[in-house]
């Protein structure tokens, strides 16, 4: 029955292969595959026997457990389920009388697998755009304590520019 093929389990892949009853043949462009070669598969619960102990353990057909390999194609669609820890200001007062700024920023939450932390850049600027104050750099990252223990206070310094041009 087979010429030139190669035996699996229960599939013989091979050129000029002849088929009888016991077997269903299929050219490669029946099965949607590229080639010029002949697959045969036994029917029903037939099998192809082939050397070995192992053999009585084998059956064929075309059953659909048998030929399909089944693939899951899982999309998620994702969710923000993290967010960044807050920040507030507190203790900031509306009068400016000196060169130096006292300002109070409390981490409102902690640090979690859901709540990552916040870098931050913070300066006093005019409306036009200009800075009139030293930069203070952080980094809120505290996991654990209370609201008190998450304060962070700077005193800002402002320069020469805030006493003269923007009175």
């Amino acid at each position: 029955v087979l010429r030139a093929a190669t035996m699996f389990s229960f599939i013989a892949i091979g050129e000029n292969i002849t088929e009888d009853k016991s077997v269903k043949h299929f050219k490669g462009k029946d099965l949607n595959i590229k080639t010029e070669v002949d697959f045969v598969f036994p029917k029903g619960l037939n099998r192809f026997r082939i050397k070995g102990a192992g053999s009585r353990f084998i059956h064929g057909g075309t059953s659909l457990q048998e030929i399909v390999i089944p693939l899951i194609n899982v999309t998620k669609k994702r969710k923000d389920t993290t967010s960044y820890v807050e920040i507030d200001i507190i203790k900031s007062t509306d009068k400016i009388t000196t060169n130096i700024v006292p300002v109070s920023f409390i981490q409102t939450n902690v640090v979690s697998d859901t709540v990552l932390p916040r870098n931050i850049r913070a300066y006093l600027i005019a409306d036009d755009g200009v800075i009139l104050s030293d930069q203070f750099k952080y980094n809120f990252d505290i996991e654990e304590g209370s609201e008190r223990l998450r304060e962070v206070k700077h005193r800002f310094q402002l320069s020469s520019k805030a006493a003269t041009t923007y009175n």
